[in-house]
């Protein structure tokens, strides 16, 4: 049976000393625990002292998004190949949050996979859909959209992971079903297979959305779901250990 992928989202929870002290628990945690491969994303200013700190640990470094350029008068944005500097190797792209806080489209989130690959970071890519859309009815239809727009131009499957976060269980301790989240994943496993063959079948799918250590279980039982992409429950020492270790 491969390795479960566990990733922490850090948000803008931690200040830099929480980060670091945070990063510590991550890999002694991973040190005692097999069965995973593990990483954090900590935010912009923590991820160089995170990144010592991770360094030869096993632990991987991810960024919580990443801008398409290389440079330029773009305020506030993060090139991919400065965190490629900063030895980042996943880069979040898609999250509901920068879609519901900053505007993020389909097309931009398709130009950050494709900066991300050139660069030789693997994209997360985050789909799911709102309340609004669920209760409509258009959970499939968004999530097909948001597939096909985001791996449009890319060509690497091998450095592409796709993560489905409900939006409307984001941050909200109302979790997607096990079941639910299942039905969702073989069709993101259709759409990947349809667009990259069989390389498609070997893309990891995770879930995420108000995981925690006391539902993770009933996700990682099933087969079609390799791994979470864990938010606030990502900064908590206790709950990390015990997705990770069961304990």
């Amino acid at each position: 049976m491969s390795k479960k992928l566990f990733f922490g989202n850090w948000k803008m929870y931690l200040s830099d000393h929480e980060a670091v002290e945070l990063a510590q628990a991550y890999v002694e945690i991973a040190s005692e625990c097999d069965g995973w491969i593990v990483g954090a994303a900590p935010s912009f200013t923590a991820l160089e002292r995170v990144s010592h700190l991770f360094d030869g640990s096993g632990v991987m470094l991810a960024s919580q998004d990443g801008f398409w350029e290389e440079d330029g008068a773009f305020t506030g944005e993060i090139s991919m190949e400065t965190l490629k500097e900063l030895n980042v190797k996943f880069v979040i792209v898609g999250h509901s949050e920068q879609r519901q806080f900053r505007g993020v489209t389909d097309e931009m989130v398709a130009r950050q996979v494709v900066s991300a690959l050139e660069h030789g970071l693997t994209a997360i890519v985050c789909v799911g859909e709102t309340e609004d859309e669920k209760v409509a009815g258009d959970r499939e239809a968004v999530v097909r959209r948001q597939v096909e727009a985001a791996l449009a131009h890319a060509e690497d499957p091998g450095h592409i992971i796709v993560a489905y976060e409900p939006r409307w269980a984001i941050g909200t301790g109302e979790a997607c079903t096990p079941e639910e989240a299942v039905t969702v994943h073989a069709l993101i496993r259709d759409l990947l297979e349809e667009r990259f063959g069989k390389s498609g079948a070997k893309v990891p799918i995770l879930y995420g959305g108000s995981v925690n250590g006391e539902n993770v279980d009933g996700y990682l039982k099933e087969d079609l779901i390799g791994g979470v992409l864990v938010g606030g429950a990502s900064t908590s020492k206790e709950d990390v250990k015990k997705i990770i270790c069961g304990t």
